[in-house]
C-alpha cells in the first residue's frame, strides 16, 4: 500500500483523536515508518472502539501529556530504559479487569529462542514485560513470541 498524502492525513487524524501533537512534523519521515505508525494507531483506535482503555505513553511509562508529540521509532531496537524522550508506546487496559493490561509497540526487536533478534513492525506484549524492561539498566529485548505481531 503506498503511503501518500491521504494516508498521512489519516495518521494525523488518529494522533489528534488520542490528543497527541498531529502536525506534519510529528509524523515519521519515511513511508515505511509512517505506515507502521498508522498501523499502530489504527490498532489503538480499534481497541478503544472495543471498550479498552487506550492511552499513549512516553518512553518512561508516563502518560503522554495532551498536545505533546508521540515519539515513534525510526529504526528497529530494544525497549529502552525509562526515559521521557525514549520511543513511546500505547497502553491498553481491559474493560473487564484493570489487572489485564498490554502494550503496543512499533519497531521493537524481539529475542527469539535461538538468541537472534527479529524486528516486529507492530507487536503486543504484556504490560509487566514492558515495565520490567524499562526498569532494567539499559533496557532490553522482549523474549519469545509476541501476543500479536504485524509485519507491514
Amino acid at each position: 500500500m503506498p503511503f501518500g498524502p491521504a494516508e498521512r492525513l489519516r495518521l494525523r487524524q488518529l494522533l489528534r483523536q488520542f490528543r497527541a501533537a498531529h502536525n506534519v512534523a510529528s509524523l515519521p519521515g519515511g513511508a515505511g515508518k509512517a505506515l507502521e505508525a498508522w498501523m499502530l494507531m489504527s490498532m489503538a483506535k480499534s481497541a478503544s472502539h472495543e471498550g479498552w482503555a487506550v492511552r499513549l505513553h512516553r518512553g518512561d511509562g508516563q502518560p503522554l501529556p495532551s498536545g505533546q508529540a508521540f515519539a515513534f521509532r525510526d529504526q528497529p531496537g530494544k525497549i529502552k530504559q525509562s526515559d521521557p524522550v525514549a520511543v513511546g508506546f500505547v497502553a491498553l487496559t481491559s474493560p473487564k479487569s484493570q489487572s489485564v493490561s498490554f502494550e503496543l509497540h512499533g519497531g521493537v526487536q524481539w529475542r527469539g529462542r535461538s538468541g537472534a533478534r527479529h524486528e516486529c513492525d507492530v507487536s503486543l506484549l504484556p504490560a509487566n514485560v514492558g515495565v520490567a524492561l524499562r526498569a532494567t539498566a539499559g533496557g532490553g529485548y522482549p523474549r519469545g513470541l509476541p501476543i500479536v505481531l504485524l509485519e507491514c
